[in-house]
């Protein structure tokens, strides 16, 4: 993936910091160091990202699956 090697480069430059906010667990687990899963707008878990598990994530993901046109999809802005 190409915007994994971005964010790759970024984190060795250590200039900055980087808040990835991403659904994908194995792509969020390959680049950050630390997480923090939150749940309705509180904190549920967080730490080392070797301690996250996939059940966690499971267990507060949230996936919903919808027929919406690419227009409604568009619109379609959704907090879990």
């Amino acid at each position: 993936m190409e915007i994994e090697k971005v964010i790759e480069g970024f984190k060795h430059q250590q200039r900055f910091s980087i808040l990835l906010v991403e659904q994908y667990f194995e792509f969020a687990s390959r680049l950050a160091d630390t997480f923090v899963l939150m749940s309705k707008g509180a904190v549920v878990a967080s730490g080392p990202t070797t301690e996250l598990t996939e059940e966690q994530v499971k267990q507060h993901l949230v996936v919903w699956h919808m027929h919406l046109s690419p227009r409604e999809q568009e619109k379609l802005l959704i907090y879990v």
